[in-house]
């Protein structure tokens, strides 16, 4: 329980694209109005076109080379990696993501992998997650010292 435990703020860092806490954050919000909650996407803090130059969405660039410096030995050599080409849905609100399903994501690529990770670096990884960590780090010592009920300007 947040209040027994006096949690006045919580976070959460969202590391999965398919993930969505905003439903549950506003039920909390009803429930808990004395405790402000909120969600970062670590992936969403830093411009990725900044770091990379094709981005990608799934086993991409970016998340390849994140993975590069983190944890290397659990990358495959890029030349045996997918070209990340990936099919789109064929009706035009899924195109146009004002409506939402998810991908089969066997039948949408090859490798299930959507974006060229080839260009991947851990160098560029390591930049990537340095600069998100420093501004995540910034955020939570911001948050830390504000009064949640002066939220706003």
């Amino acid at each position: 329980n947040l209040k027994r435990h006096a949690i006045k703020k919580l976070v959460i860092i969202n590391s999965h694209g398919g993930n969505n806490f905003t439903p549950i954050i506003r039920e909390l919000s009803v429930k808990h109005p004395d405790i402000f909650i909120c969600t970062i996407d670590w992936w969403k803090v830093c411009k990725a076109e900044t770091y990379f130059t094709e981005p990608g969405d799934h086993a991409g660039e970016l998340e390849t080379s994140v993975m590069m410096h983190l944890v290397p030995d659990l990358v495959s050599p890029l030349d045996v990696a997918g070209d990340g080409k990936a099919k789109n849905f064929k009706i035009a609100g899924f195109k146009e993501r004002w409506a939402w399903a998810q991908r089969r994501w066997t039948a949408i690529s090859e490798s299930t992998g959507v974006g060229n990770p080839r260009l991947a670096t851990s160098e560029n990884g390591e930049r990537f997650v340095e600069d998100t960590s420093m501004k995540i780090a910034e955020f939570l010592v911001e948050l830390a010292i504000s009064d949640i009920n002066e939220m706003y300007e």
